[in-house]
């Protein structure tokens, strides 16, 4: 994935824009292109009806205001699991909260690389000498300077 996916916009839907029904194959399209760009996709959910349009299934997060009650943000948590739910004021905070948790996902990937990009010179460097003991045939375990 480029750096310029990850920070592709995320793609906002309010349901009672939404065919209740049937997934709009104009949506579909939107969806596929924000998968194939690395955007999230957001579904902004104020009742528990909203979790029954067929795009619920599919979004990559659910959106829920800070302000409903109590049983809504259960029902949902329960429906899509923690990992997928957002609390948020608004849309737009919902969308901010995406790209904030997006960027921290990159920046944690990114320092995953380095260090293992720092750890791999003596990592590689003891898996090349197991290596060429069991060619020679001696034990892997055994190290310079052990003793064997």
């Amino acid at each position: 994935m480029t750096p310029e996916a990850d920070l592709a916009a995320p793609l906002m839907l309010d349901p009672r824009h939404l065919d209740s029904e049937t997934l709009d194959p104009h949506l579909v399209d939107d969806l596929v292109r924000a998968e194939q760009q690395g955007a999230p996709s957001v579904l902004w959910v104020t009742r528990a009806e909203d979790l029954s349009v067929p795009v619920a299934a599919v979004v990559t997060h659910v959106a829920v205001p800070t302000s409903t009650e109590a049983a809504l943000q259960q029902e949902v948590r329960e429906r899509v699991g923690p990992e997928r739910m957002l609390l948020a004021p608004t849309l737009e905070a919902a969308g901010e909260a995406v790209r904030a948790q997006r960027e921290q996902e990159r920046a944690r990937r990114e320092a995953e690389r380095a260090r293992a990009a720092a750890d791999g010179g003596p990592l590689l460097r003891r898996v090349v000498r197991r290596l060429v003991r069991r060619v020679r045939g001696r034990p892997a375990s055994a190290s310079p300077g052990s003793g064997r």
